[in-house]
């Protein structure tokens, strides 16, 4: 497997994982990271794969004020690339 496909196949689990998030009931950055990578892992490997999917529109970030506690959610776009 390649780490292009490996990639695609992380980006799919934490989608997976944020399946059913909105902007009301969001979850934090640790849950997707032990979804995609398993319990214990830090934030700092998933968080690059949760800022390309912002990027690419599939997911949205709220935080505290501060910036502390970013949680993700699914946009439309995110949502839509799950019924598929």
């Amino acid at each position: 497997m390649n780490n292009t496909t490996k990639d695609n196949n992380n980006e799919q689990k934490a989608l997976q994982a944020l399946s059913g998030t909105t902007a009301d009931c969001p979850k934090p950055t640790l849950h997707v990271a032990a979804a995609v990578f398993g319990k214990g892992t830090p934030k700092r490997k998933v968080n690059p794969m949760l800022y390309k999917l912002q990027r690419d529109g599939y997911v949205q970030k709220v935080s505290e004020e501060n910036g502390s506690k970013p949680q993700w959610y699914l946009t439309t776009k995110g949502r839509e690339s799950q019924q598929h």
